[in-house]
């Protein structure tokens, strides 16, 4: 809102009361009595001891009969970062009165412009009086007012006021703004820094559209208040209609808390609240709620009356130089309720706990981890956690003869029903990079790792027995590189051909290894010449094999560039890693992958695996964005032949998501979205939106289908929304809902 309206007539006493003590002008004077002597430059100092000020005027008399000082023309006084300007100042000395007329402006130190066509001070300059003040705020705000009148130096009233972010158009600068709020009466008070208005309007186009008796709020110099936010509302759905409406409690400069219950139309208000407190050396963040609620899953069963809610908490701190701690935490009632509520529309939570430290060339991490699967076709009595976690790694310094390097992590596993155990892997190497006088880059590499496994009712996940199993990894690696550089009018073209030796022992798993966390296989050029392609480490990639491949860059000279990248595999025999990639014979796969960027308007890449014979895709994923600014369209399609496992994946084998957004003017965007699951032949999502934004008014609409929603009720679930922000003032959201128990869709 106005920034400190009364500020305009603090900066004139501050800045007239000077003239009292100025002796020195651009005409012949009078000394002004008891005034100090001028400096050789136009300097003096005010009666108070205040800073040094500078007149300027092209007139400057004192009026000995009268008592009065006067400056006339161009009269100009700056005292610091402030500056005043005025065609007449007069100063009635017996009085203590100071009068400004004409053209009366003040630039305020933060950058504020504040006009009048008239000002006085009195008593002491404690008491000031404006007329048609103008006060224009750093960030292009203004407030106006027929008169101004200051009262003991710490509350302003003004008169039949104004209040203004918009900027006036500059061909018709008579129209009203896009909005602005009307009073009869604007009171500042700066001790208590608030701002209240009565007989307030809201004048959208000048038309007026809400009127108030009173209403208050915080004024600029004010970072946060206690006090309501800005409501949100939800119509349709299992509740009929939600609404939120936060109150936020400034507890103190690093403490907050903002209750904000959820009131429904078929329930009792659900409790809810968000804590912050910041710390010297950290943070913490919780946010949480909880109500007795009504539930409808996605089949279709209904449970009356439950204990609902969510806890999140976030938690880091640097316990030292050296150490630090992280708690992520994520917990909710049941399957559907963070969507229900629109909290978190994630599939999977993740919660950890762990200490963590760096060294020069090390790094520590002790905690443990656990995940909250909201899929309603999951049991959380299946899904795992780890407690303790440990992961340590070293890398020694580097000498002629190369460096060592170390790395142990170790867990306990466990789950409400099934498989658990322990388990503990250490690694230790040495690695020896070569670079020759011919550019020829030489990297050997010998590790042995060690693995040792201890399994409870492991049948579940893939262990043939329970107990002990130990598993034993020696690995040499040879790597080699050889960056070619061709300069051209153009711009540059970069060819590196690339080739490793894999050498590991054959059949190194163990049928009473469980399989934890390998089960996400990829192959192409992110992984391909890694020592083990595998995720995780209960599964190893062992055998012998050959790695090569080839990667061209090319930098235009105009700032575009282009990038692609064909390799393949060749194994003395297949391995654990192509039968879980459900590769065969001697040679893999062909992994490739292309990024084109020739101009700002284009961004392309594309990444394929194809079968080692070129007969199919086995993968391939391209993504594409295109256009200037103003008009960009968007697509991405990813074709799998085979399922990624795990809660990250989808399991769609088939997708196209496609999209646009415009930008016709400065101040109107609109967009769509639309994504399809073709092998099945369904949309997943559509959505489309419109938005408006200006210096001062934020417009958002738009309407969103999603065909497979974790609310309650399950199926799809359409979402109409609208939200408009009034710059100062906040704004409120509006969404229209409506929750379906069917998916059926196009």
């Amino acid at each position: 809102m106005a920034e400190r309206p009364g500020h305009a007539a603090a900066t004139l006493a501050l800045a007239l009361g000077l003239t009292a003590g100025m002796s020195h002008g651009a005409a012949a004077q009078t000394p002004v009595p008891g005034a100090v002597s001028p400096s050789p430059f136009g300097f003096s100092t005010a009666p108070d001891g205040g800073a040094p000020a500078l007149i300027d005027a092209d007139a400057m008399v004192y009026d000995k009969d009268r008592d009065v000082v006067t400056a006339t023309g161009n009269v100009t006084v700056v005292q610091g970062a402030r500056a005043l300007a005025a065609d007449r100042i007069e100063y009635f000395v017996g009085a203590d009165r100071v009068v400004a007329t004409g053209s009366v402006t003040v630039l305020e130190p933060g950058g504020e412009v504040i006009s009048a066509d008239r000002a006085e001070l009195t008593d002491g300059m404690k008491r000031a009086v404006a007329s048609e003040l103008g006060l224009r705020l750093s960030d292009g705000s203004r407030l106006v007012g027929r008169t101004v009148d200051r009262i003991a130096g710490d509350r302003t009233i003004l008169t039949d006021a104004a209040f203004t972010p918009c900027t006036l158009c500059a061909d018709k600068p008579e129209e009203a703004p896009i909005w602005r709020l009307r009073a009869r009466k604007v009171e500042h008070d700066e001790v208590a820094h608030d701002i209240n208005y009565e007989d307030v309007t809201l004048d959208i186009a000048g038309v007026p559209v809400m009127y108030l008796p009173y209403f208050s709020h915080p004024d600029p110099t004010v970072d946060r208040r206690t006090g309501f936010l800005s409501p949100t509302l939800f119509f349709g759905g299992e509740f009929d209609a939600i609404a939120q409406i936060p109150y936020y409690w400034s507890i103190a400069p690093n403490i907050d808390l903002t209750f904000k219950p959820f009131v429904t139309a078929e329930s009792l208000p659900v409790a809810a609240l968000e804590y912050r407190h910041l710390f010297e050396s950290g943070a913490i963040r919780f946010d949480g709620s909880i109500g007795q609620l009504d539930r409808t899953s996605n089949s279709g069963d209904r449970v009356e009356d439950t204990t609902r809610g969510h806890a999140f908490l976030d938690g880091q701190f640097a316990l030292d130089d050296t150490w630090r701690a992280t708690l992520v935490g994520r917990l909710a009632s049941d399957d559907s309720y963070l969507e229900t509520f629109h909290i978190d529309d994630a599939d999977v939570l993740r919660n950890q706990a762990f200490v963590e430290g760096f060294w020069d060339d090390s790094y520590a991490r002790i905690g443990g981890f656990g995940v909250q699967d909201l899929r309603e076709s999951t049991s959380q009595n299946d899904t795992p956690y780890a407690l303790p976690e440990l992961f340590a790694a070293y890398r020694g310094a580097a000498g002629p003869y190369g460096n060592a390097f170390g790395q142990t992590d170790a867990r306990v596993l466990g789950r409400n029903r099934g498989a658990d155990g322990e388990s503990v892997s250490a690694t230790v190497g040495w690695e020896l990079p070569i670079t020759t006088a011919g550019g020829h880059l030489f990297d050997f590499q010998a590790s042995l790792r060690g693995d040792f496994y201890d399994t409870r009712d492991g049948q579940a996940i893939g262990a043939a027995n329970d107990g002990t199993a130990t598993r034993a990894v020696p690995r040499a690696v040879a790597g080699w590189r050889y960056p070619l550089l061709q300069e051209n009018s153009w711009g540059a073209l970069i060819l590196e051909p690339r080739a490793q030796a894999v050498l590991s022992l054959d059949n190194i798993r163990s049928n009473d290894i469980p399989n934890e966390d390998s089960r996400a296989i990829e192959f192409d050029d992110s992984n391909i010449f890694s020592p083990d392609r595998f995720p995780g480490r209960d599964l190893v990639d062992d055998g012998q094999r050959i790695d090569y491949g080839l990667s061209a860059t090319g930098l235009f000279a105009d700032g575009g560039r282009v990038r692609g990248f064909i390799g393949q595999s060749m194994a003395r025999k297949p391995g654990a890693f192509a039968a879980a990639a459900g590769m065969t014979g001697h040679w893999s796969d062909v992994a490739a992958a292309a990024a084109f960027s020739p101009a700002p308007w284009l961004d392309l890449s594309w990444r394929m695996r194809l079968e080692k014979d070129a007969s199919g895709v086995r993968q391939q994923e391209v993504a594409v964005v295109a256009g200037p600014t103003w008009l960009q369209g968007r697509a991405a399609y990813v074709k799998v032949d085979q399922e990624a496992q795990g809660p990250e994946f989808s399991t769609a084998g088939e997708q196209l998501d496609i999209g646009f957004s415009a930008q016709p003017d400065p101040y109107w965007r609109i967009g769509a979205r639309h994504r399809r699951d073709l092998d099945t032949g369904r949309s997943l999502l559509w959505s489309a939106s419109t938005g408006y934004s200006d210096e001062c008014l934020s417009i958002d609409f738009g309407i969103e289908r999603d065909f497979a929603s974790q609310a309650d009720g399950g199926g799809s679930e359409d979402t109409v929304f609208i939200r408009v922000t009034f710059k100062h003032l906040g704004g409120i959201g509006i969404s229209q809902g409506v929750a379906s128990q069917s998916g059926d869709q196009p």
